[in-house]
């Protein structure tokens, strides 16, 4: 974050009215921690099913099963509870999750007091999975146009419509830490959501010039930035600052992106979106194994799984080879998380393309603490 020293002139976005606040929150907790006294774990079990479904109030809308979860509509969220008995004795955390609509998360001036708890009213009991925070600014200027951006992300994607640009991503979402930056104004109008349309318009009058700069945070960030429960929501707003305070914009000239080739970041006259303040991360302890790490790994751990599974029926010669080549060069890249997700892929689909495809889908970077 070095052009923040060199940058001198700094000044504030021509707005008349924003309101910046918690947009989307989804929320875990063990339903375990909420059960008293001592039981087996599957009279723990059932007290915990019991205790979640004795907290729905009257009123409640049942919504389905979806990836193994029971899901419920409240008044203020949606709230889901795994129903694998087994998985949750095994892990000894029997998960539910709750996900707070937007109109409600508007309305709270200050979420930690304020917030609708489904049980014990202890939050550092929850768990935060994904949070946004949001700022949405009135603004006669479409800053969105004629302006580029400077920051810390290395990947700036923008979406145009009849050539006027009317979202630009900062990052990406597969590290947990996104900027969204749109016209919120346009998306209201395409979606014609009418209930945020009167929310929106009854604050700032109309809904004509509105723009969101957007923070999206997930667990995997949070946890890395030592972020967990509700409790630590002070941190997310710091580190809002952090992310989006340094963000910078200029006038997308070619003076002035000739400065920024040249570094001459001292030059350049840009604004911001709020104060930086620098959030303190903690140093990780993350250790980065050499090639011929994975090489071996990847020797044995294919070699006894090949043979535990018929994984290469299907598949011809060359297919085999190509295969091979593939998964190899994602192993030796560092980026292998466990080879039971390739093993799983290929009983799916006997198609090479499409199974690399799944494998770039499926693959995290691999890491060992």
């Amino acid at each position: 974050m070095n052009y923040l020293n060199k940058i001198i002139t700094t000044t504030d976005l021509e707005i008349t009215l924003s309101k910046k606040y918690i947009e989307t929150l989804y929320l875990s907790t063990n339903l375990y921690e909420h059960v008293e006294g001592e039981a087996t774990p599957y009279d723990k079990h059932l007290l915990a099913l019991n205790q979640f479904y004795d907290s729905l109030p009257d009123g409640y809308k049942y919504l389905g099963k979806s990836a193994g979860y029971e899901w419920y509509d409240l008044q203020n969220y949606r709230i889901g509870v795994l129903i694998d008995f087994d998985i949750s004795v095994r892990a000894g955390w029997y998960t539910c999750v709750i996900q707070y609509k937007q109109s409600y998360l508007f309305g709270l001036s200050n979420l930690r007091k304020e917030i609708d708890l489904p049980f014990l009213q202890d939050i550092t009991k929850y768990h935060i999975k994904r949070i946004d925070v949001t700022n949405i600014y009135k603004s006669s200027k479409d800053y969105l146009n004629g302006y580029g951006v400077i920051s810390t992300f290395r990947k700036v994607t923008t979406i145009e419509n009849k050539g006027k640009i009317e979202t630009k991503y900062l990052g990406s979402r597969t590290t947990g830490d996104t900027v969204r930056w749109y016209n919120k104004s346009k998306e209201l109008e395409a979606k014609e959501d009418y209930r945020k349309i009167n929310l929106l318009s009854n604050y700032f009058g109309d809904i004509e010039n509105l723009y969101t700069i957007e923070l999206e945070l997930r667990r995997s960030y949070l946890k890395r930035c030592n972020i967990d429960t509700l409790d630590d929501l002070d941190k997310v707003y710091k580190l809002y600052k952090d992310i989006v305070g340094s963000i910078r914009i200029y006038r997308d000239t070619e003076e002035n992106r000739e400065h920024i080739r040249l570094n001459n970041y001292n030059r350049i006259e840009t604004l911001k979106f709020c104060e930086y303040e620098k959030y303190n991360r903690p140093k990780s302890n993350r250790k980065h194994f050499s090639r011929k790490y994975f090489l071996e790994r990847f020797e044995k751990s294919f070699e006894r799984y090949s043979n535990s599974f018929d994984i290469f029926d299907g598949f011809g010669l060359d297919s085999k080879v190509e295969l091979l080549n593939k998964i190899g060069s994602i192993v030796l890249g560092g980026e292998l998380k466990d080879l039971s997700v390739y093993v799983e892929a290929c009983k799916e689909v006997k198609d090479v393309d499409k199974l690399y495809t799944k494998i770039e889908e499926e693959k995290e970077w691999y890491y060992m603490e």
